[in-house]
């Protein structure tokens, strides 16, 4: 596979700086970003339509682009940009999107942005997958200095070699749909390895899948469904129809043909072997010695793959080996070179169907209808490519819509119980699933972890989102699928706050994440790290199945570096700006580094809060950002907040209260007198790290309601982190 750090950069007048990836809701954007910090060099300030062909050459280079609106909105609007003028930054943008998409990994966003430093820019763009993200933007780069050297760069290796990677690294097609179903639900999820094991929600309400695999499905289910013939005696013992077979532990005395599996399921390759006497002599060395064999009678019944989650059905498919038919002037190999101009075919498993591939299999199959791939077939007849109906291996699939007879559908929703099976794919050989199963039809084969590729892209019929039971199967509407997680920003008063919301959650909350500064622990358990505050330890910290709830600071670092390492947070503070903090992190001006720190509070659920700092001008000049409730805090009496809006709450200090005022009360929580010296400012104003606890203690009541009064225990037996 082309790894990210093998395409190489070429050398030209346009340099890059740097590049990195931002996984999370950053200062750019509120999703995942590819940034490449890049020099033009000599060629600042010179805009497009001064460097003379850039704009055919863009034209026949990427021809696609025309599709690329930009800020014009109109289809060709790109184009129009560049006749007009803009920065080889800007269209540098622009192809490492489209390359992405030519690849048949969409994404549209992109913006370029200038850097404190002359002639350095941001170049910014969204991505499917990091190394095809930064391989498109090295390839963008290496298209635009090879046109200004006169270098000519392979576009249709650099569209193989995303390919290539969106193939290896992407999630399948079953795994992809279960995350676009958590994402329109707002369900977190995040990746556990480079395949298909994927956790959906947080902290003690997180599930986790392998592809449909979950984590309900006992090991011992999945062993029974793993042994072909002990699956179809538990399911004949219970007197469920399954097709006739035998089982043959060697190779001897087999049938002189039939349909052939290993008993024990190991691979794609090991299953719907269609063969004879000849076929069997052939495949014995390398597919049938050492194997227990099932067969079972050849049978011109038509195959349906039921799928049934929880143990109902939810989709129904018509299997069909890959066929070809003949013209009568082209060839096998030549047919097959025409089918994967389908549209519908693709490499890999992203498509619809497939691409057919000529490989052993397929030669074998098509030697027993006395073809090779030079034949001829005459014209109108029909070849069978593939013993496989997996639409992997480029067999077709038939959604089917209508109706199942109720005695059938009980039977295999049975079948499913009783292999204790929550997630089934269920391949049963009858005429018509509208009826129940007649002499000679019956079940035979049954999966854990069944694909849903064939429900969610056919070859024919409509499309079933699949994944819709599956997600209402794991999370039930109305059911939690995520802990509190409080999420806490700033220049200083984090750890403070922290130390604050330990305790006073402590009873409530025993098993607690907590990431900060001066501690990352989960439960009673202290991780022996030196940086304690990172992406990384986020991630670990949400995937614990045993916290009922998080509290994280999120540092400059965090969201300069990798973004927001989780999704949404149930309540967000963001405590004050530091003007001088700016330039440190890479940005113009005070403002520039609030409006990044202010993520936080952008990246909220609705039912949540925003609790922002009245008294810091940065901070509350982001306030329009954010789409939840805003409770606001302040160590002035009775602020005049302009940004306020209705609904939003206030928790304000006058020289004898702590004073919580919402749209119908005004409450005094507690003498200003009791918060000690050393929770204040010199000026005996009190901390925002004090204040943004009591407004936590306000949106989390205990049932006791004594969150204020151990707020008060504990700054009065500790002195103050303000740092």
């Amino acid at each position: 596979m082309k790894h990210k750090d093998s395409y190489k950069l070429i050398d030209g007048p346009v340099k890059t700086e740097h590049y990195k990836i931002l996984h999370g809701a950053n200062y750019f954007s509120g999703g995942p970003v590819v940034l490449f910090r890049i020099n033009l060099g000599e060629y600042d300030e010179v805009y497009s339509n001064e460097i003379a062909g850039l704009l055919e050459y863009l034209q026949n280079k990427i021809p696609t682009l025309i599709e690329h609106h930009c800020s014009e909105g109109v289809r060709g609007g790109f184009f129009t940009r560049v006749e007009r003028g803009t920065l080889l930054g800007h269209v540098m943008e622009h192809m490492a999107i489209e390359l992405q998409n030519l690849a048949g990994m969409p994404v549209n966003y992109g913006k370029t942005r200038s850097t404190l430093e002359k002639g350095v820019y941001n170049v910014i763009f969204r991505f499917m997958d990091e190394d095809a993200g930064l391989l498109a933007g090295k390839a963008a780069l290496n298209i635009i200095n090879g046109f200004l050297t006169q270098t000519d760069t392979d576009i249709d290796q650099v569209i193989a070699d995303l390919i290539e990677i969106r193939e290896a690294k992407l999630p399948g097609p079953t795994t992809q749909s279960i995350i676009d179903e958590a994402e329109d639900r707002n369900i977190p999820w995040q990746r556990l390895d480079d395949n298909n094991l994927i956790q959906l929600g947080t902290g003690k309400f997180s599930k986790k899948v392998r592809a449909s695999l979950t984590q309900n499905t006992p090991a011992m289910a999945a062993d029974t469904v793993i042994d072909r013939a002990l699956c179809l005696k538990f399911l004949h013992d219970a007197e469920i129809p399954v097709l006739p077979h035998k089982v043959f532990s060697t190779t001897e005395n087999l049938p002189g043909n039939g349909v052939f599996m290993r008993r024990y399921r190991s691979g794609l390759h090991d299953i719907n072997i269609f063969t004879d006497e000849k076929t069997i002599n052939r495949k014995t060395p390398e597919v049938f010695t050492g194997h227990d064999l099932i067969c079972f009678e050849q049978s011109e019944l038509p195959v349906w793959r039921i799928l049934l989650i929880d143990h109902k059905i939810a989709g129904i498919c018509k299997l069909n080996p890959a066929m070809l038919k003949a013209d009568g002037r082209k060839n096998i190999r030549e047919l097959i070179a025409e089918e994967n101009k389908n549209e519908m075919r693709g490499p890999g498993d992203k498509s619809a169907l497939s691409f057919l591939e000529e490989d052993r299999e397929l030669i074998e199959q098509i030697a027993r209808q006395n073809y090779s791939p030079y034949s001829i077939p005459p014209a109108g007849s029909e070849i069978i490519c593939g013993a496989s109906l997996n639409p992997s291996l480029g067999a077709f699939t038939e959604n089917y819509s209508g109706e199942i007879h109720p005695a059938l559908k009980e039977k295999l929703e049975k079948s499913a119980k009783i292999l204790n099976v929550d997630v089934a794919g269920i391949d049963v050989c009858i005429k018509d699933p509208a009826n129940d199963f007649a002499t000679g039809e019956g079940i035979r084969e049954v999966f854990i972890a069944p694909d849903f590729r064939m429900h969610l892209n056919p070859s024919e019929g409509d499309p079933k989102n699949v994944a819709k039971p599956f997600l209402q199967y794991l999370f039930p509407p109305q059911k939690p699928d995520r802990i509190p997680l409080i999420a806490i920003s700033g220049s200083k008063g984090k750890t403070g706050l922290i130390r604050i919301l330990e305790h006073l959650f402590e009873k409530d909350y025993p098993q607690k994440g907590i990431m900060a500064s001066h501690n990352f622990s989960i439960g009673h358990y202290h991780f022996e790290k030196d940086d304690k505050v990172s992406a990384a330890n986020m991630k670990i910290m949400l995937r614990d199945p045993g916290i009922d709830i998080a509290i994280a600071e999120i540092s400059n670092k965090i969201l300069t570096e990798y973004g927001l390492p989780y999704d949404m947070a149930e309540t967000a503070v963001f405590l004050n700006t530091n003007p001088d903090d700016a330039k440190e992190w890479g940005f113009h001006v005070p403002e520039d580094l609030a409006y990044c720190q202010n993520v936080v509070t952008e990246q909220v659920v609705k039912s949540g809060f925003s609790i922002l700092n009245a008294d810091d001008k940065f901070v509350a000049e982001n306030a329009d950002m954010t789409d939840v409730k805003v409770f606001w805090i302040s160590k002035q009496n009775k602020p005049e907040i302009e940004q306020r809006k209705d609904g939003d709450l206030l928790l304000y200090c006058t020289p004898e209260f702590i004073v919580f005022e919402n749209k119908k009360t005004t409450e005094n929580i507690l003498r200003t007198s009791e918060i000690p010296e050393y929770w204040r400012y010199k000026n005996g104003t009190v901390y925002e790290s004090v204040l943004a606890a009591i407004a936590i203690s306000i949106i989390y009541p205990n049932e006791e309601k004594t969150g204020v009064s151990r707020i008060l225990d504990f700054i009065k037996q500790n002195k103050a982190w303000i740092i």
